[in-house]
């Protein structure tokens, strides 16, 4: 009985386990960069060049510049996104970006301040 045990142990012990396949790879998903808004304001065309593919614009470009804190609105064939953001005491840099349908950027970016003489007037 002993032996007819032994004997069921070794020929259990040297089957080999199922095997197994490996996991799959988890799904590799590009890294980009957040949007820098000064690099966009530096060469608007060719930062959007670089960062988006064709398929991709206008609304990847728009959903980053949401995600930066822009407001945006359809104006006819453009998209105008913009924001406000503190630059110091009672002024603020305004940003304005125009997404053209034809794929164009255009930047503008002009600080505003509120109860301050412009220097030019004193």
């Amino acid at each position: 009985m002993r032996d007819l045990f032994l004997a069921a142990l070794l020929v259990g012990g040297c089957q080999q386990a199922p095997s197994q396949e490996p996991a799959p790879p988890a799904p590799v998903v590009p890294v980009t960069a957040p949007l820098s808004l000064e690099a966009l304001r530096a060469d608007p065309d060719l930062y959007v060049r670089e960062r988006y593919s064709d398929g991709q614009l206008p609304g990847a470009l728009e959903r980053d510049l949401r995600a930066q804190g822009f407001t945006c609105a359809p104006r006819g064939a453009t998209i105008e996104c913009s924001m406000a953001q503190a630059a110091f005491a009672s002024c603020f840099d305004v940003w304005d970006v125009t997404l053209e349908s034809t794929g164009s950027v255009g930047v503008e970016v002009n600080r505003r301040c509120m109860g301050a003489t412009p220097p030019s007037q004193r």
